[in-house]
Parts: structure tokens; sequence; C-alpha cells
């Protein structure tokens, strides 16, 4: 929590073993919001993606 407000994303990162480099990262969100891509940039990186609420069709 910062400011007495809790986060509605956590940024996640999967790494290289061998190099230690980031090779993917997604927004965690908090329940009942879902990652869902911009539909700009790549897809392997947290910032294309944002928290959204998740509908019945998911």
């Amino acid at each position: 929590m910062e400011h007495g407000q809790a986060p509605q994303s956590i940024p996640a990162a999967l790494t290289d073993p061998v190099t230690g480099a980031a090779t993917l990262s997604r927004p965690v969100c908090a329940y009942p919001l879902a990652a869902r891509y911009t539909g700009h940039g790549s897809t392997d990186q947290a910032r294309n993606f944002t928290c959204e609420p998740t509908s019945k069709a998911d």
C-alpha cells in the first residue's frame, strides 16, 4: 500500500536464467481486473497492457 491505497497492479517479469535479462513482463492485476493488451507495441512488455474489468465472455 502506498498513501493508504492498494495498487491496481504489480509488475511481474520472466528473466533469462543465463543473462538475468527480463524477457517478458506483465502487470499482475488486482481481482476482478485482468491484463489486456492495448494493441500497440510488443506483447512481451508490461507497458503495453492495461488492467481492465473482466467480462463473463472471458
